[in-house]
C-alpha cells in the first residue's frame, strides 16, 4: 500500500519513540515482543478510545494470544487484545479499528498516521509499559 510521504513522516515519528525506549520495530518472525499485563492494556485501550472519540469502547474486551492480531468479533461486540503481540503491535492494530470507527479515508492516511502517533505518546506519556511490567513481575 503507498504511503503518503506526510503518513510516512509521522510513522517515522511513532517508530523513533519506540525505538529510542528499546522496541524494535522491524519485526521478524524471531522477534520476541513483551507481554503485556491485560489489565493495563484494557484500561489504556479504554482510556484512549474515551480520549479520541469522546465515547466509551462499544465492545467487551477479552484477552487473547498466540500469534493472532488485535481484532474485534462485529458479531459478539467483543474486541479481543493479544497480549502477547507487543505494545508496538497493539497500538497500530487499534489504531487502525478507531481509523475504521472514525471513517477515515484509508488504512495509513496521515490521519490515521497522527492517531498512532497520539497513541504512542498517550502509552509512553502515562507510563503504562512501566505499570505493566510491575504488574507482571
Amino acid at each position: 500500500m503507498k504511503v503518503s510521504q506526510e503518513s510516512s513522516e509521522w510513522y517515522k515519528r511513532s517508530n523513533t519513540i519506540w525505538e529510542d525506549n528499546g522496541f524494535p520495530i522491524r519485526f521478524t518472525t524471531k522477534t520476541k515482543h513483551e507481554k503485556i499485563d491485560f489489565n493495563i492494556a484494557k484500561k489504556v485501550v479504554k482510556s484512549f478510545w474515551k480520549l479520541e472519540t469522546g465515547k466509551k469502547i462499544p465492545y467487551d474486551i477479552r484477552e487473547g494470544s498466540g500469534n493472532r492480531y488485535n481484532w474485534v468479533s462485529w458479531k459478539k461486540k467483543m474486541l479481543t487484545i493479544n497480549t502477547e503481540r507487543g505494545w508496538a503491535n497493539m497500538v497500530h492494530e487499534i489504531g487502525h479499528l478507531l481509523g475504521y470507527i472514525q471513517k477515515m479515508s484509508k488504512p495509513h492516511c496521515a490521519e490515521h498516521a497522527t492517531l498512532e502517533y497520539r497513541f504512542t505518546k498517550y502509552v509512553f506519556d502515562g507510563n503504562y509499559i512501566e505499570k505493566s511490567r510491575s504488574n507482571m513481575s
